[in-house]
């Protein structure tokens, strides 16, 4: 099976690896399962994904798909873009070929040449990059979101995530962005792509319904909930789980190994 993980709440807590959870892995992988980490997390480059992993015991070159990633296949290579985002999602776009608009002191948005302005989490967000955003959108740019995950969380708790600042934007603007990470479609094809366009032996792990569970609709493949992190009973409703667990490391132990 590729089972397409989330990482926040599946197989860390604000960065603390959930106990057993490498170890599961490493044992699911020897009997011929693969993984794929595929997070919302916009702010961190996809190496540091990697290297997060890493420490945690878990190898993970070339299995970390970030909503920048997704993100970037919105943008041809060449296109003005202003950015309102961490590194990650600046080094994605960089490496798609998009040009990266610095504004100018008291530069106007209108002002700025570019097709797309690209929000993300930005931990220099204020009220002229708000203004400067919100006039190139009215102005006719394309307004493009890296997520919509009103916190992110920390060693220290919640703090505002990406979400936060698209809605900022979208007040200012009077337009809706479109939405690249989980559940949306550039995260899905981007997650196909990962698995070489093969998801017939794929199953997705999340700890969110919303997220994780209708990403998983869009590819067609099961979702496994996993209570360790934001979700801590079966919700209710008509969209079940096709599996359910209090732990990666259950699930593995009981279905992947």
């Amino acid at each position: 099976m590729d089972l397409v993980c989330d990482l926040d709440g599946t197989v860390w807590l604000a960065g603390e690896p959930i106990a057993g959870v490498s170890a599961a892995i490493e044992q699911a992988r020897r009997v011929g399962h693969r993984f794929l980490f595929a997070t919302n997390n916009s702010s961190a480059r996809v190496s540091e994904v990697e290297d997060q992993l890493l420490r945690a015991g878990i190898p993970a070159g070339g299995q970390v798909v970030t909503s920048s990633m997704a993100t970037a296949t919105l943008i041809e290579p060449g296109e003005r873009v202003f950015v309102l985002g961490g590194p990650g999602l600046r080094q994605e776009l960089a490496r798609r070929g998009a040009v990266l608009v610095e504004p100018g002191p008291d530069q106007r948005g209108r002002e700025l040449g570019v097709s797309a302005v690209i929000v993300g989490r930005d931990t220099g967000f204020d009220f002229e990059k708000l203004k400067q955003a919100g006039d190139a959108i009215r102005s006719g740019a394309r307004y493009l979101a890296s997520n919509a995950d009103p916190t992110f969380p920390t060693a220290d708790g919640l703090e505002p995530g990406a979400g936060a600042i698209v809605a900022a934007v979208t007040t200012a603007a009077g337009v809706e962005p479109e939405v690249a990470g989980k559940p949306n479609a550039a995260m899905a094809a981007t997650i196909r792509s990962a698995l070489a366009g093969d998801t017939s032996q794929a199953i997705v792990v999340g700890d969110v319904q919303a997220t994780d569970g209708l990403l998983a609709d869009r590819l067609g493949v099961p979702f496994a909930l996993v209570l360790s992190g934001a979700t801590k009973s079966i919700p209710e409703g008509p969209r079940r789980p096709a599996l359910v667990a209090k732990s990666l490391t259950e699930l593995i132990e009981n279905q992947f190994s």
